[in-house]
């Protein structure tokens, strides 16, 4: 028997939509799931604008792997006119 996921045991991504749920163990990796699995595109950079996150959805969008963007300058992934405001 299936069980429909609750607000505190949300669907494993890396099961698919099987409607297995399995519980979270803590509000960081809630956080991390969420973040990487949003249906938009999230980047996290530090105070010099180096990239140190992006999640699934820019990576897809942006044809990068992962390893290709982390600890490069966001500025590097921005249009022109993005970057000059």
């Amino acid at each position: 028997m299936n069980r429909r996921p609750s607000w505190n045991q949300p669907m494993d991504p890396e099961k698919g939509s099987t409607g297995q749920v399995r519980p979270v163990s803590d509000t960081g990796e809630l956080f991390r799931l969420l973040y990487d699995h949003l249906p938009v595109m999230i980047h996290s950079a530090n105070r010099q604008g180096i990239l140190v996150h992006v999640n699934e959805r820019w990576l897809s969008e942006l044809g990068y792997s992962r390893e290709e963007v982390r600890g490069r300058p966001l500025s590097n992934f921005l249009t022109e006119s993005s970057a000059e405001d």
